[in-house]
């Protein structure tokens, strides 16, 4: 799962929607977190990830962005 500079509006705005809701990555934040760009046609929604203790996978919405000029 390639990883991207997410935490830059430039290379937020330059993201194309996907038709998965699968966002896009950025570099993990802390061991087993991971903070990720959900693109929409307009602006698009920070979703948390996180490593649960069985193993899986834990998301979270953080919230919406409006696009930016």
């Amino acid at each position: 799962m390639p990883r991207h500079a997410i935490d830059k509006v430039r290379v937020r705005n330059a993201l194309e929607p996907r038709e998965s809701r699968e966002p896009y990555w950025g570099a993990p934040i802390g061991p087993g977190l991971f903070l990720g760009f959900r693109k929409l046609e307009s602006g698009g929604t920070w979703i948390a990830r996180q490593r649960a203790e069985d193993g899986g996978q834990k998301y979270h919405s953080i919230g919406h962005v409006d696009a930016v000029p």
